[in-house]
């Protein structure tokens, strides 16, 4: 223990275990999110990452952690469609993105992943895979696409149509 741990916070502590603990006993979630970004320690980070309640310091993480295991982990624990969707278009990470496209429900927001065609291919039939509304399915047939997004929306398109008959 350093002798000027005795004026720092217990979560800056020069011990591992001082602050393992702090952070376990923390609830303000700004410092929580100062920890989860700027914390050495892989361990602690996550902890604190897992005691944030806030979608907005979730999604700060998931775009500017320097870890991408942090990141991943953040976008996972992300509820909030609308903070996905802004992980997907503001992430640089394509991982990060493919795991909130994952994690993403809302058929109009998957839709909009699909027909922007900046994202990535593989991105865009990701999101095509999560999208189960055929009326958005249409909608997306209607656009100016890229052929193989177009293809893979019809097939999608065309499973849904036979599971509605089978069922």
């Amino acid at each position: 223990m350093s002798i000027f741990d005795i004026f720092k916070p217990r979560w800056k502590r020069s011990s591992r275990k001082v602050r393992k603990n702090a952070v376990v006993n923390l609830d303000n979630t700004m410092i929580l999110g100062q920890v989860a970004l700027q914390e050495v320690d892989y361990e602690i980070r996550r902890l604190a990452l897992e005691a944030i309640h806030n979608e907005d310091v979730k999604v700060e993480v998931a775009l500017q952690d320097s870890d991408s295991r942090i990141r991943k982990l953040a976008v996972e624990r992300i509820t909030s469609q609308f903070s996905l969707f802004k992980v997907i278009c503001e992430s640089t990470d394509l991982t990060v993105r493919c795991v909130a496209v994952d994690n993403l429900e809302d058929p109009t927001l998957l839709g909009k992943v699909i027909s922007n065609d900046k994202n990535p291919f593989s991105l865009r039939l990701d999101a095509v895979e999560r999208l189960n509304n055929r009326q958005e399915i249409l909608q997306l047939l209607q656009q100016k696409m890229d052929s193989k997004v177009r293809k893979a929306l019809q097939a999608k398109f065309k499973t849904l149509e036979q599971a509605g008959k089978a069922g």
